[in-house]
């Protein structure tokens, strides 16, 4: 795996795959989902609509995420064309509105929790394995579909809440682990004063990461 983080716009991203970061109801809405149906076109809001919904999901998230049409489950990759975009496809996925808590990252790296685990760790847990399967699954999607890269924006920050060095810290875990899949990896940050700490998180993890800057 090819990691490279870009302090810039996702919608640019000329490789296979671009990650949406949607909502459950999956028909656009704001910050990286709404730059995606601009630039995408409206073909791509009549691709979501014929989606079809997941019957008996709610759209979960710990927290307080609800929907009753479930296009997009949370942590799953759901295909589309990407239309007037320069990639190729697509993958929506939701990440959970953010219940954070603060020890979380100083636990992580003492070792596995205790149990039993109380209801608010019951929370941060749900989240982070959601937060997780955003990366994992448009990945496994996409050497399914035998494609070469992919590109992803920081899921569930900005308005669910998920703080940047939080998201980077579950992204770039997730890509350490992963480092011998046959894939180009590239996180698009936004805005780029957000690039020093994917950056810090990187070289804490020793992870190697290519810079581009645009």
């Amino acid at each position: 795996m090819n990691i490279t983080l870009i302090p810039g716009d996702i919608t640019d991203f000329t490789g296979d795959v671009i990650v949406n970061a949607a909502n459950n109801a999956g028909l656009g809405g704001g910050g990286v989902d709404g730059a995606i149906h601009r630039a995408a076109g409206p073909r791509l809001l009549e691709a979501c609509k014929a989606l079809p919904i997941y019957e008996g999901l709610t759209g979960y998230a710990p927290g307080f995420q609800h929907s009753t049409e479930v296009r997009v489950p949370n942590g799953k990759a759901i295909p589309t064309p990407a239309f007037d975009l320069p990639c190729k496809w697509v993958f929506h996925t939701a990440g959970p509105v953010w219940v954070e808590d603060p020890d979380a990252l100083l636990r992580l790296d003492q070792g596995p929790p205790e149990f039993p685990l109380d209801e608010s760790q019951l929370d941060m847990a749900r989240a982070w394995k959601l937060l997780n399967g955003c990366y994992h699954n448009p990945a496994l999607l996409a050497m399914g579909m035998g494609l070469k890269s992919i590109a992803y924006p920081a899921i569930s920050t900005g308005v669910y809440g998920c703080p940047i060095e939080t998201c980077a810290e579950i992204a770039l875990r997730w890509a350490r682990l992963h480092i011998a899949w046959p894939l180009d990896v590239t996180f698009y940050l936004y805005p780029a004063g957000n690039l020093p700490i994917w950056q810090g998180v990187a070289k804490r993890l020793n992870l190697d990461v290519n810079i581009v800057l645009e």
